[in-house]
């Protein structure tokens, strides 16, 4: 077809079973349909994937002269490539066709009003065919590539990112700000699930990285500009040292720039004595048989962990969800440290165990004694430089320690405002 002959639009709505039709009166759908401009076909089907509803498009291309295609149904994600290629098998442009996702973005999120929901389909398949309307065929183009990929940060995701591209025969570059490679694991003195010093787990995976004849490592680098399109990037590097700046000629960019951990700075006394700390400052102190107080060198007979730190603050910006990873953190810090000290009190708002096989940690926690008390997001504890934080139940606990927990960051890759 050109692009002045006029728009002959076929809409197919998908029951896909009763994940759809369970939900949405598709049949509706289809009928409010047919009475759109420049729609002259428009029906549902069982399942417009199967083999018999990708018949039914062709044979309705052919029979009715479409030229462009609506298909109502699941997540692009999913079956796009299927319906573009019917679509080309038809002798219509695969950029001619449009689709709706009535399963994710509809059904499944509206399964308790389906007139509601029946109302959002009908409006996004209008909206499908207005933009359908004005769909124009593409050229599929076909360009070279830098067979070399770009990995910005050192850390953990970084070191396993690059040798699985070089092991499989591709350049790598592999930039890190830092003067090392190794990341935050770096700092941790016992790591999930096998209590190994973070050292241990990344040095191997350094070691590799160094040595391997397809990664080339720019240590003290950051990134200071990208241009280019997929497949054929030019990215400038700028070294830390020297000042100097380097384009590296990249097809794939792959950013695993890591974190950096909440500074609660203004929460729960943190700043006013050194035996309040955070949980990532916690996990860097000396593994030994004792808990010792930064501020007389002697053991904490008391730890208190305090969660949701800086997260679940409705109104404040950037604070305003669960970090989805303090509550198990804190139970494998709390269970860790309750057999080197007389008593571990976690207070929290509520344990949200993410992650398979976390809720054991808490287990563990509660089985070695770990005390847990929940205190209400309007009614924090408070806590004074003199070690006493004040729970919800007016009850005065004394610990050694005050670990707080919050959540992470990522980290850009340049300069963040």
């Amino acid at each position: 077809m050109t692009v002045t002959d006029e728009p002959r639009i076929g809409v197919f709505v998908c029951h896909c079973g009763h994940n759809i039709a369970g939900t949405v009166d598709v049949r509706r759908v289809a009928t409010v349909s047919s009475q759109l401009p420049n729609v002259v076909f428009s029906t549902d089907e069982m399942f417009m994937c199967s083999d018999a509803g990708q018949q039914l498009i062709r044979d309705k291309v052919a029979e009715l002269g479409l030229n462009r295609v609506v298909v109502a149904s699941c997540s692009p994600r999913m079956h796009e490539p299927t319906f573009r290629r019917v679509c080309e098998e038809s002798g219509i442009n695969r950029y001619l066709f449009e689709q709706v996702n009535l399963r994710e973005h509809v059904s499944w999120c509206h399964m308790r009003e389906p007139e509601l929901a029946t109302q959002k389909a009908i409006d996004l398949v209008r909206m499908a065919v207005a933009r359908a309307r004005r769909l124009e065929p593409l050229p599929v183009k076909r360009v070279k590539i830098a067979p070399r990929a770009l990995i910005v940060g050192g850390g953990i995701s970084g070191l396993t990112a690059a040798l699985d591209i070089a092991d499989r025969g591709f350049e790598v570059v592999l930039v890190e700000r830092d003067d090392h490679l190794g990341g935050n694991v770096m700092k941790w003195n016992h790591m999930y699930p096998g209590d190994k010093p973070g050292a241990e787990v990344a040095e191997p995976l350094i070691s590799r990285v160094s040595s391997h004849n397809m990664i080339k490592v720019l240590l003290n680098t950051e990134v200071e500009a990208l241009d280019g399109y997929v497949g054929n990037f030019d990215v400038t590097v700028k070294n830390k040292k020297d000042g100097g700046s380097s384009v590296l000629s990249v097809g794939t960019i792959i950013l695993a720039t890591g974190f950096k951990s909440f500074v609660p700075e203004g929460y729960y006394s943190y700043g006013a004595s050194p035996d309040i700390m955070t949980l990532a400052e916690f996990q860097q102190l000396p593994v030994g048989e004792t808990v010792p107080r930064p501020s007389t060198g002697k053991p904490a007979t008391k730890v208190a962990f305090i969660g949701c730190v800086g997260s679940r603050e409705p109104g404040v910006r950037g604070h305003e969800h669960c970090s989805r990873y303090c509550c198990s953190a804190v139970a494998k810090a709390a269970a860790d440290t309750r057999g080197k000290t007389d008593e571990v009190l976690v207070l929290y708002q509520d344990i949200r165990t993410y992650g398979r096989g976390h809720e054991e940690f808490y287990r563990l926690a509660r089985e070695k004694h770990v005390i847990y008390s929940r205190f209400p997001a309007a009614k924090k504890p408070e806590v004074s430089p003199e070690m006493s934080p004040r729970s919800s139940l007016r009850q005065n606990v004394e610990p050694s320690r005050i670990v707080s927990t919050g959540r992470l960051s990522p980290r850009c890759a340049r300069s963040c405002p």
